[in-house]
């Protein structure tokens, strides 16, 4: 049954009786029951709980009655209406009268007349009682209701087996089976609220709220809809998803970083990072990684290393109003993440399995021997060139029947995936625990022995005392991941001449000498350069609640998390050239780091809550004590004896590299927020925070930040109500505040000192690292946000629409010095003005919605667009040449690619100045942005029965970096290329192609060879559209029915098929267009199965 929440005030539950009577005077003539009780509420404070099924025919009301009591009133108007009511902590939960049940008479029951007793207490969600809840047992014909606390009683109950059914206005039903043998038989029922969207609870800044009375932009994603996703990260999980919340893969090998940016960046230098805060506890947005120490995976992820299965939500928070209140660390906005608590109830145990296999995007179509041989020869004779031993060895000395395609062995295999969770969960009223345990094991499409193995743990305590007031929650999260890669990413060796030989004719790998521009390494050899990547990480918080008055709550939120990566990067003497005079200055090495991050936090508050006849007050202040230590340190030895020792530092011949560092970050602020509410239409919300950062000089240390926000629900106006039925909900929303950043490295403002390991006189050394500049201080983010909200059709249609502004200024940037210094640059405000804006709009619609059939659809899209307002001096600035005023921060500078010379088939790039000569400075012009013109996802949702599939496309228009920005050879030259290459290239007989000659140098700058790498590479031509639309999930589910579940002794069973990146559409020449020239993203088909017992 479709059910309405019909809450005319919300908050009540916290609300204080005092000065609010509950005696009623009421005069009405033809009114219907809502109004009624719209006049009821506005004398009393009273919230009426229903559906509107039950007043949708009711007759309607005349009556005249003075100062009665609330009870009497009630009973007078419902006593010809069919309802019953219940009165507890201001709040009247209507219920339609029980009928007799008319049936045959029941079967004989045995004769023990000592009777049973069933007892139980319903509960919701957040483990709080429900009074009024309906309570069956229909072969029985017995019923009776919850009382304030939640409990029931249903004595002298005949022995035998029954069906309990538990019903509440504005939940799910609760069916259970109990057996009465005499005893009594206790059960908790814990109830699953069914409300429109707008009124689901969702996580926001130090507390909860729904979509109805929110003032700030912000958004979320569910863990149903994370756990449709085969991913390994729970930020891709993400992607397409959210309006204004662009996320970006770096390439396809596992744990490999992604890029998350909240409506775009707006600093000229720093990260462009959100706050991300694991249940309470700030979470590194950072890699770990040493470069020093780099693999194949480039920057790991820090978020490889939470379990996706572990989480119950993800909430984006977006604008000044919902992200002032964390102040500098919410400037590029927050990420608060959620993890799963256990549920009152019967114990459940339930696992989730699932395999498949993943396999990438894309892979690119190269020329195979023939071609590539054909291709070869005809450059050489465009060149007049004649082809040697030493320079043509792929002609004369290989065997030109030879054939691998390096891009499939490379990038083109099939990585497994396999993923198991266990968890346990149950409670009753007063204590709640959850205990899940996970595994993960996914291999790699690159070549080689490389996964990514993943073992993790979770456990939550929720308990409350027994008179509600004393609230403690735990949890404690524990993951260690283990991924093994190449320690190089092969990519450069996708380009290796289709017949190079695997081996010489002693057994080992073949050589050749090296060449100045192209990658000339055996392809095999990278199998030999191994990197691996440890990382344990643990967080764990408890925050502690408890009621001092009605209305009036004091919390502690404690946190710790530690993040430690181990890291190792084996080179063999099998992995180097080994030919003489190109042979490395080391015959083998290996590098070692370690890293690692703790954070300790700790946030005191105090809330209030209140309501005064039509107003509602939320008030909350409180302070946050932040400490973060961050170590790092690494060492390369070089020359092993052997290579069985080279995973052993000691056995180096010597050490080539080492370095260590050692920093602590302290944060101090106090913040505070008050929400007024009046007739649940006019809202506004007010933030303040004072934050003091150690990353600050003396003076400068502290900054102020603030919001403002407010709503008009103007669906509420009775005029909207009579006149435009079919709109269920209107709103009308702004905000403006003022929010920083402090995302810069630490000690930036003092003069430091390093220590050089390299010996004089047997004592190391220091030298100057850094200069000092005591008095840069914190950027500034102004946020405008105006924005839309309606519902249709008792919100089965939801649309929004939201426009805002983001500035930034006083930049804090690594401005450069004059060599003669001794240093490159100093941490410094420059007063440049960058400014985002963007239109976001999204929808939902419930297109079918009927007791077997549900269909879902949701839509989102975003505009976004940025540019440098102003910067003084830019002109003479080090920046002239990477930024211009009116132009996108990520901007694409370069020559502007001509034509084709018909004469000679070299390509033509403009001179800008007309010098003669083609230069950097002079002749770059602005080729575009590289940033999405606008992105977004579109998503179906399909249940018939036990039957639910999922589809999800994602899409972004965008230009990018196309093949020639990394082909950079050309055609002819001693590197395979792909097939489009090669489709019109110029001869005497062609002049008009759109391809240049071929040739097999790029040393002679007036060849065709030479535009490659040093014109088409920084080029418009090496600029186009990079658009294209993704099925992104596609899943399939079948849950069986609990008749058959029943006899098979589970209380549920689930069988599913996932799919991630399943298709791609795009006109992109490339390996993929999300990671261009890097190793395609994963597509991935697993199928699993789900049971609970």
């Amino acid at each position: 049954m479709k059910l309405t929440l019909a809450f005319l005030l919300a908050g009540t539950l916290f609300a204080s009786a005092k000065g609010v009577g509950q005696n009623v005077t009421l005069h009405l003539n033809n009114a219907s029951l809502q109004q009624t009780f719209r006049e009821i509420q506005r004398q009393t404070g009273y919230t009426f709980l229903y559906t509107k099924q039950m007043v949708a025919d009711a007759p309607k009301i005349t009556v005249n009655l003075n100062n009665v009591s609330l009870a009497d009133a009630l009973t007078e108007l419902l006593q010809k209406q069919g309802l019953e009511f219940s009165i507890d902590n201001k709040m009247v939960v209507l219920r339609r009268k029980v009928k007799a049940i008319t049936m045959a008479p029941p079967a004989p029951v045995p004769t023990d007349t000592s009777g049973g007793e069933l007892r139980g207490v319903v509960l919701n969600e957040n483990n709080s009682p429900l009074q009024g809840a309906t309570i069956r047992i229909t072969t029985l014909n017995r019923s009776t209701y919850s009382n304030a606390r939640g409990e029931f009683t249903l004595p002298k109950l005949p022995p035998g087996k029954y069906t309990i059914e538990i019903s509440y206005v504005g939940f799910t039903d609760y069916t259970g089976t109990i057996t009465v043998n005499g005893n009594s038989v206790n059960i908790t029922a814990a109830l699953k609220q069914v409300l429109s969207q707008l009124d689901e609870i969702a996580v926001v800044a130090y507390g909860t709220s729904t979509k109805r009375y929110t003032t700030g932009a912000q958004t979320a994603i569910k863990s149903q809809d994370i756990e449709k996703q085969p991913v390994t990260n729970p930020i891709a999980a993400l992607q397409g998803r959210m309006t204004g919340v662009l996320v970006t893969n770096a390439n396809g090998i596992p744990g490999s970083g992604i890029s998350l940016q909240i409506r775009g960046n707006y600093s000229l230098s720093n990260r462009a990072d959100p706050l991300y805060i694991v249940d309470g506890v700030p979470y590194p947005a950072a890699s770990l990684v040493t470069n020093s120490v780099s693999t194949a995976s480039g920057q790991v992820s820090p978020f490889n290393s939470i379990n996706p299965n572990d989480i119950e939500s993800i909430s984006i928070l977006k604008d000044a109003d919902a992200t002032a209140i964390y102040g500098s660390r919410g400037g590029n906005g927050v990420v608060l993440i959620t993890t799963k608590k256990g549920k009152a109830g019967k114990t459940t145990f339930d696992v989730n399995a699932c395999s498949g296999s993943s396999v990438a995007t894309r892979v690119p179509d190269f020329l195979n021997t023939r071609q590539y041989i054909a291709t070869r020869r005809k450059a050489f004779a465009a060149d007049g060139i004649t082809p040697t031993t030493s320079n043509a060895q792929d002609l004369l000395l290989w065997d030109t029947t030879a054939y691998t395609n390096f891009p499939k062995l490379i990038m083109g295999n099939t990585a497994s995936f396999s993923n198991v969770q266990a968890a346990v969960s149950g409670g009753n009223e007063q204590t709640r625990i959850l205990l899940s345990l996970g595994y993960h094991n996914e291999g790699s499409v690159i070549y080689g022995n490389n996964y990514d193995k993943c073992v993790s743990g979770h456990l939550n305590v929720d308990h409350y005392s027994l008179d509600k007031k004393l609230n403690i929650n735990t949890t404690v999260s524990y993951t260690n991941d283990n991924i093994r890669t190449l320690a190089a990413d092969p990519f450069l060796a996708i380009y290796a001449p289709p017949n190079f030989p695997h081996y010489d004719s002693t057994g080992a790998l073949y050589w050749i000498p090296k060449d100045a521009q192209a990658n000339t390494a055996n392809p095999w050899s990278y199998l030999n350069k191994v990197g691996r990547n440890f990382t344990d990480n643990f967080i764990t918080n408890m925050t502690v609640r408890y009621t001092v008055l009605p209305g009036l709550n004091a919390k502690v939120n404690t946190g710790f998390s530690k993040m430690y990566l181990t890291q190792q990067v084996i080179m063999p003497a099998t992995a180097f050239n080994t030919v003489p005079s190109f042979a490395a200055p080391y015959k083998n090495y290996a590098s070692f780091g370690n890293s690692s991050v703790q954070t300790y936090i700790v946030e005191p508050q105090l809330e209030y809550t209140k309501r005064a006849g039509d107003l509602s007050i939320n008030a909350l202040a409180g302070g946050t004590a932040q400490r973060s230590l961050t170590k790092t340190n690494y060492i390369t030895g070089i020359n092993y004896s052997t290579d069985d020792l080279i995973e052993t530092i000691s056995a180096a011949g010597s050490i080539y590299d080492k370095g260590a560092s050692s920093r602590e970050y302290k944060y101090m602020s106090g913040f505070s927020r008050l929400s007024l509410r009046w007739l649940n239409k006019y809202i506004v919300n007010g933030t303040f925070r004072r934050d003091g950062s150690s990353r600050f000089g003396p003076g400068k240390r502290f900054g102020n930040f603030w919001s403002i926000g407010g709503a008009y629900i103007f669906s509420e106006e009775n005029f909207i109500r009579n006149y435009l039925p079919v709109l269920s909900f209107g709103k009308l929303r702004a905000s403006y505040g003022i929010t920083g950043s402090d995302q810069l490295q630490d000690y930036r403002y003092l003069e430091t000192y390093a220590s050089n390991y390299n010996t004089y006189n047997g004592v190391n050394g220091l030298y100057a690292y850094q200069i000092a500049n005591p008095v840069f201080s914190w950027e500034a983010n102004r946020k405008v946000e105006v924005a839309m909200d309606l519902g249709f059709l008792k919100d089965r249609i939801l649309l929004s629409a939201s426009w805002y502004r983001n500035r930034s200024d006083n930049q804090l940037v690594q401005a450069p010095l004059p060599s003669q210094t001794g240093f490159d640059y100093y941490q410094a405000n420059l007063p440049a003005l960058i400014q985002m804006t963007s239109l976001e709009f999204e929808g939902n619609t419930v297109t079918i919605a009927k007791k077997d059939w549900r269909w879902q659809t949701t839509f989102n899209i975003t505009f976004p667009k940025d540019k440098l307002v102003s910067y003084p001096g830019l002109a003479s600035s080090p920046y002239a040449n990477t930024y211009a005023i009116g132009q996108p921060l990520k901007l694409a500078r370069g020559y502007h690619y001509l034509t084709i010379n018909s004469a000679n088939g070299v390509p033509q790039f403009e001179d800008q100045n007309k010098d003669g000569s083609l230069n950097s400075t002079y002749d770059y012009i602005n080729i575009g942005s590289l940033n999405p013109k606008f992105y977004g996802g579109f998503g179906n949702t399909v249940t018939w029965k036990g039957l639910t599939l999922d589809i999800f496309v994602q899409f972004t228009k965008q230009n990018g970096y196309n093949a020639y920005r990394a082909y950079y050879f050309p055609p002819g030259y001693k590197v395979n290329v792909p097939t489009f290459y090669v489709k019109d290239n110029w001869t005497p007989t062609n002049t008009n192609a759109s391809q240049s000659a071929l040739s097999t140098t790029v040393s002679n700058s007036n060849g065709p060879g030479y535009a490659y790498p040093y014109r088409y590479y920084y080029s418009d031509a090496a600029y186009s559209d990079a658009s294209y639309w993704r099925l992104k999930n596609l899943a399939l589910s079948y849950t069986l029915p609990k008749k058959l579940t029943g006899k098979m002794k589970v209380q549920h069973l689930r069988v599913y098929v996932q799919g991630q990146n399943l298709f791609t559409h795009t006109g992109y020449q490339g390996l993929d267009p999300e990671t261009q020239n890097a190793t395609p993203v994963l597509k991935t088909l697993t199928g699993g199965i789900q049971i609970t017992l």
